[in-house]
């Protein structure tokens, strides 16, 4: 069985750098989403399509790495693959028509973000972390992946600056505060993965059998300003600790 990332990740469209969300999608549906348009998505016992209802068409077929016609519907997501409209197949198939404009963004899009505090995860344990730092009259601003909880946008690190989807281009995110939320128990790959890229001292917890954040009680990493939460409790904790933090430096 074909392993698709789930995780954000940077490809390019056209030359373009896209950040995307590759959670539980292939190639062609990950384009799709962020281009903002729905995908027709195929059941669980059926072959991986987008348009043409059999797996076997040419509709999402596009130029992958300098190959030409490569089915996107049945691709899995790697970081830093290269993709342009239909090559071999046309570049007025389905897909392509329908990521017109994917490569192309508004005046000023590519401006760094400058926010006091960024919160990654809308979950639980961010929420209480949002809530915990408004009462200290820090307003946050909560970023998440998932589509059920408002508008995607897949964080993160390249070269140790964070960076975030919006309407499916790369934003450098300049955040005084970090709070990393989206969980510390085993296989919270995506917390793991962010805060190593920020440099945070991870180590290996050999009650627990797997690797975890570093951190103290109010969930401060090794790194200034970076925390991480993994239930409300420990949100509360953080979002207390990086107001105060911001407030001191302010």
């Amino acid at each position: 069985m074909v392993q698709i990332p789930a995780e954000a990740i940077s490809i390019f469209f056209n030359g373009r750098e896209i950040l995307l969300d590759a959670s539980g999608r292939f190639a062609g549906a990950a384009l799709l989403a962020a281009a903002g348009k729905s995908e027709n998505l195929p059941a669980s016992d059926e072959l991986p399509y987008l348009f043409c209802g059999n797996g076997a068409c040419r509709d999402c077929n596009l130029h992958v790495d300098g190959i030409d016609d490569v089915a996107s519907c049945r691709l899995p997501l790697a970081p830093l693959m290269s993709f342009r409209p239909g090559e071999g197949a046309g570049e007025e198939n389905a897909l392509s028509r329908n990521l017109r404009g994917l490569d192309r963004a508004e005046p000023g899009e590519k401006e760094p973000l400058d926010i006091e505090l960024l919160i990654v995860g809308a979950g639980r344990a961010g929420s209480a972390a949002l809530e915990a730092a408004r009462r200290l009259g820090i307003e946050g601003v909560v970023f998440d992946a998932r589509s059920d909880r408002g508008t995607p946008r897949p964080v993160s690190v390249r070269d140790g600056r964070l960076r975030v989807a919006e309407e499916g281009f790369v934003r450098e995110v300049r955040a005084r505060a970090v709070i990393l939320a989206t969980g510390v128990s085993k296989g919270r790959e995506p917390q793991l993965a962010i805060a190593r890229a920020l440099g945070c001292r991870t180590i290996y917890d050999r009650l627990l059998g797997y690797e975890r954040l570093a951190l103290d009680c109010d969930g401060r990493t090794s790194i200034p300003g970076v925390f991480a939460a993994g239930d409300p409790e420990s949100g509360r904790r953080a979002g207390k600790a990086a107001a105060a933090d911001l407030e001191k430096s302010s």
